[in-house]
């Protein structure tokens, strides 16, 4: 009879490890099916977002399949200054706001810029000897 029950509860455990194993498997399955389908649209947006260049699309699917390089690949794109297009050089910051509309000639980094315009220093000039309110 004891060798009954040790044969009954090695086959229990045997079906109990299957049933995890299997259970398991369709976990990963499922996993691997939806990362699948987002590949694509993380494609898509690594693209146009330029972190990768349209030309490697098939390498970087490939590269996404694998954790450890979709890791990678997070990290390096987590760098907002690094894009696949070239940088600029001599553009400053005011220029671009002055571009805008968002700078006036009290607060412009280029001081005695030509405009057409009446400058805010004149209108604080004016106000200061009364002719203006």
């Amino acid at each position: 009879m004891p060798d009954n029950n040790k044969v009954l509860d090695l086959i229990q455990c045997t079906a109990t490890a299957l049933d995890t194993a299997e259970r398991e498997l369709s976990e990963k399955r499922a996993a691997d099916a939806k990362v699948s389908q987002l590949i694509p649209a993380a494609l898509d947006a690594l693209i146009a977002n330029e972190r990768i260049d349209p030309a490697d699309r098939e390498k970087a699917a490939e590269a996404l399949m694998n954790p450890v390089r979709a890791l990678e690949i997070l990290i390096k794109t987590a760098d907002v200054n690094n894009t696949i297009r070239p940088r600029t050089m001599g553009v400053p910051v005011a220029e671009k706001k002055a571009s805008a509309g968002a700078t006036n000639s009290l607060t412009d980094p280029w001081v005695g810029r030509r405009t057409s315009a009446k400058r805010e220093s004149d209108l604080a000039y004016e106000r200061g000897l009364g002719l203006t309110q």
